[in-house]
């Protein structure tokens, strides 16, 4: 029935969502049952192609209703919340053609456009699913509009750091476009923090605020000029640490690690070990208490750094070990399975807690390599128990990494 509409979309964007974060099913018959639901054939998509349809179909639906009522605030927020899922959506399709692409190690050109063609979609997405004029925002769509920025921010960021590091043979497209669109972000990043201080709830302006200045600090040097007071890492610490009392306040204890997670980092990062040591600590024992085993593990590796710096190679051994162990409890567990940005950002966050605790456990025989003649004379020098636990360690990278490539557990 028409009055049903409204329903009909939302039920359609839940779906959309839901199958990019857990795939499609794997009963053969439901799947079929559920690719029914639209009219076009979508056996031969993958699950992130199925959920851009279903969204897709959402955002038409509720279209066809806001033509006939343009004045309706709340289809206005519908359409906004669609256009922000379908710019979730594309964000996956990057980051996934974006890890099958280093995997490979390709440097096929088409291959990087394909990326830029899903970052730019995303970009669009998200810029659409903005409110722009304050006389119909209310605090939830303010919310949405910070959030789609700062997904914004992170793509862009990843985008232009990922440039630096990579050479090609021709200009790649919408570059240059891409690039301003940063800039023009940057330039507003006093703004977006006004905006995060004037959100009525102080639990999501806490959040939002973390994830402002956790983008901040991974701002390529050539481009922080343009933040302003913002480029102050000492500046950023001052807001971090306003975060950390906020969360605090609200009784947040996950917020709270968060924040002391990030603030650890800022230590960390101007080498006040001590003190990111003592922040990484205290954070460690807030994640443990709520179980947030998806913050656990980064402190746990966070706090193996931190003392390789300090000299402690013993307790920073055993902080990665226990890092390495959450990861693989997490990975059991169906939240951390399909958990994107776990699967997509596996080289860059996951991949190094190993690739460290192998360091560690086969440690670099420094002045003594002129001495040994022989990979048995080198292996004379290391503890028989750590060689068998960094072989083991490298074949449980090996089956994470298929895991996460292929959405599946192996163990």
């Amino acid at each position: 029935p028409q009055q049903s509409q409204s329903i009909l979309a939302t039920a359609y964007r839940v779906i959309g969502n839901a199958i990019r974060e857990a795939g499609l099913v794997d009963d053969e018959e439901e799947k079929i049952k559920l690719l029914s639901l639209l009219p076009d054939n979508l056996l031969k998509l993958n699950y992130l192609q199925v959920s851009r349809k279903f969204l897709q179909h959402s955002l038409k639906i509720y279209q066809n209703l806001g033509s006939n009522q343009p004045n309706n605030a709340q289809l206005k927020q519908d359409i906004a919340e669609t256009y922000f899922s379908l710019g979730n959506t594309e964000r996956a399709a990057y980051y996934r053609a974006k890890d099958a692409y280093e995997r490979v190690m390709t440097s096929d050109n088409n291959d990087y456009d394909k990326q830029l063609k899903f970052l730019k979609s995303a970009i669009n997405n998200y810029q659409k699913s903005e409110c722009n004029k304050k006389s119909e925002c209310d605090n939830i769509i303010s919310f949405r509009k910070i959030q789609a920025q700062l997904k914004q921010l992170d793509l862009l960021i990843d985008l232009k750091k990922r440039h630096k590091k990579i050479e090609f043979e021709k200009e790649i497209k919408h570059k240059k476009e891409l690039f301003n669109q940063l800039n023009s972000l940057l330039n507003k990043t006093t703004l977006i923090k006004d905006e995060i201080n004037g959100l009525q709830n102080s639990r999501i302006s806490v959040y939002a605020a973390i994830h402002l200045f956790q983008l901040l600090v991974e701002v390529p040097e050539e481009d922080k000029i343009q933040l302003g007071e913002l480029s102050n890492l000492q500046v950023i610490k001052e807001y971090l640490n306003k975060a950390v009392q906020e969360a605090s306040q609200l009784e947040d204890k996950r917020a709270e690690a968060y924040a002391l997670y990030n603030l650890a980092q800022l230590e960390e990062e101007t080498k006040a070990y001590a003190e990111a040591r003592n922040k990484t600590k205290k954070a460690l024992q807030l994640a443990d208490e709520i179980q947030a085993f998806d913050i656990t593990y980064k402190l746990q590796a966070q706090l193996g750094s931190i003392l390789v710096k300090l000299g402690d190679d013993k307790a920073a051994l055993a902080y990665y070990k226990e890092s390495v162990n959450t990861i693989k409890a997490l990975r059991q567990d169906l939240a951390g399975l399909y958990n994107p940005d776990f699967t997509f950002f596996f080289r860059d966050k996951i991949e190094p807690i190993y690739l460290k605790l192998i360091q560690l456990l086969l440690p670099y025989p420094g002045d003594n390599i002129n001495q040994v003649k022989s990979r048995n004379d080198y292996s004379s020098i290391l503890d028989q128990n750590s060689i068998k636990d960094a072989i083991q360690t490298v074949e449980n990278l090996q089956v994470l990494e298929l895991d996460s490539f292929l959405r599946c557990s192996l163990q």
